[in-house]
């Protein structure tokens, strides 16, 4: 097979010539089907009968098929169609807002429990506490040794782990003086 590239014979695929191969004499990058100038608009309106937003449709469109300048085509496309503008998310997603309310060190800490090689561990940089249980006791015991070592603080921050959500935490916060806020369920 000859290996050296055909001088001025489709330059837009240099760069991915290691990666194209015929099938059945269909020209193929990688496994996805590598689309003539001439029939890019009927796939991308099949592609785009569902109006699935800019991102399902390009994870798609990637997935099956190849042309240079494939994502450009699909925004131009979808910027121009009525359905998709209509439905497009109007909201900007919002940023993420650190509240910094703690006036000096260990005012304010956050405390986790997670497993490592089939060990509980409960840490509070810079400390970590191998567990004997996942029980809120258990865990009361560690944030009390913290605690000793370098003094109470005003806040605890947690996710919503049993132990922490349990009662025993609660009463544990209301004995030591400090206020117990949970992390939002997928925002840990």
């Amino acid at each position: 097979m000859n290996t050296e590239w055909p001088k001025g014979n489709c330059p837009q695929y240099y760069a991915s010539r290691d990666e194209l191969s015929i099938i059945s004499e269909l020209l193929f990058k990688g496994s996805c089907l590598v689309i003539p100038t001439s029939m890019r608009p009927e796939m991308l309106q099949r592609i785009h009968e569902g109006h699935l937003g800019v991102e399902k449709f390009k994870a798609m469109a990637r997935a099956t098929l190849f042309w240079p300048e494939i994502c450009s085509d699909i925004h131009i496309l979808i910027s121009s169609c009525p359905v998709c503008l209509k439905r497009r998310y109007k909201q900007p997603k919002e940023p993420m807002i650190i509240v910094n309310d703690a006036l000096g060190p260990w005012e304010k800490i956050g405390v986790e429990h997670f497993e490592l090689n089939g060990k509980d561990i409960l840490t509070n940089y810079p400390e970590i506490a191998i567990l004997a249980s996942t029980s809120a006791a258990c865990v009361i015991t560690h944030v009390k040794s913290f605690f000793a070592r370098h003094g109470n603080t005003r806040r605890v921050i947690s996710d919503n782990e049993p132990q922490f959500a349990a009662y025993e935490f609660k009463y544990f916060a209301n004995t030591y003086g400090f206020q117990h806020i949970t992390s939002s369920p997928y925002y840990a």
